[in-house]
């Protein structure tokens, strides 16, 4: 079988004199059958969702590891404890940004 587009297909289509489309079948890729198991799959550890760090306060530089602004490092305006956010003003193209982000994306600067 060719792999140069493993889930790639094409449909067989055949047209009849009185002009209705008919499909015969579908040709492309096999689909490969995998076995019904009855165990709950475990999360692993980076399956999970973060815990937001509780001590989070307004004034403290931290980093964003995830999201947009990945890699960028600001400082905490205010957190909205109620629905897990943040205001981080970050500096974007020599400006002062705030950027609301959830607290599971932020990481405490040492």
């Amino acid at each position: 079988m060719d792999t140069t587009c493993p889930n790639c297909g094409c449909l067989l289509i055949v047209e009849s004199e009185n002009r209705w489309i008919k499909v015969t079948g579908i040709v492309g890729s096999v689909i490969e059958h995998k076995e019904h198991s009855d165990e709950v799959p475990t999360e692993t550890e980076s399956e999970r969702e973060p815990e937001p760090d509780p001590s989070l306060v307004a004034g403290e530089m931290v980093r964003f590891a995830r999201g947009t602004f990945a890699g960028f490092v600001g400082q905490i305006v205010s957190i909205d404890r109620a629905r897990q956010k943040a205001i981080v003003k970050i500096s974007i193209f020599g400006r002062d940004t705030p950027v609301e982000q959830d607290l599971t994306d932020l990481v405490r600067l040492p």
